[in-house]
């Protein structure tokens, strides 16, 4: 309670707020060892990088999908591997000028061959997904799998007063499900 009054900002608020960021960051670990698990099955084989990510390897991976009569729409790339998008002239030369210009002026691209790239390095080093060297190639989500939210999050604040403490804070708690039944709308990717 003492360090709530001390705080200069609201701390009750950024403890609710980073148990959000939490919720979510589970959420999508539980969304990548789904698609993980789909990709053991082996009905896409995994394409295992020895070296730098190029343009051949990405497309190999797009065309993965489109042989199983699917569209690639999301590819979910790990954070070390940006810089193969980056500093590789090979993917510059396969962007148009405009592309290029972005790249140089932003250091980010957000579509290749018409999927869109998603990262988790932009994020705080805890609410990383992907472990290093991964990507994942998805096709869209009505062919990918289901995420019910059964309920949404539900916060409870919570006051020691109850039982004679000054502890302040809150309890939370979700209930959902996630079902990926669809082996061919994931392409994995992994250096080796």
């Amino acid at each position: 309670s003492l360090e709530i009054k001390r705080d200069p900002g609201d701390a009750l608020q950024r403890l609710y707020d980073q148990s959000i960021e939490a919720a979510q960051t589970r959420e999508d670990r539980m969304a990548r060892l789904a698609m993980l698990e789909l990709a053991k099955l082996r009905l896409n084989e995994p394409i295992l990088l020895a070296s730098a990510l190029t343009p051949v390897l990405l497309a190999q991976a797009v065309h993965a999908l489109t042989q199983q009569g699917l569209v690639a729409t999301n590819i979910l790339l790990a954070a070390d591997l940006w810089k193969d998008i980056v500093g590789n002239s090979d993917f510059h030369g396969a962007f148009d000028p405009i592309t290029r210009y972005e790249i140089v002026l932003t250091g980010r691209i957000t579509q290749v061959y018409g999927a869109t790239i998603i990262t988790d390095g932009l994020r705080k080093e805890n609410q990383r997904v992907l472990q290093p060297g991964e990507i994942f190639v998805t096709a869209a989500k009505e062919n990918l799998g289901v995420f019910t939210d059964r309920g949404g999050l539900e916060a409870t604040a919570t006051d020691g007063a109850v039982v004679a403490t000054s502890n302040r804070g809150w309890y939370m708690q979700e209930h959902f499900s996630l079902t990926a039944p669809n082996g061919r709308a994931v392409q994995y990717l992994r250096r080796v």
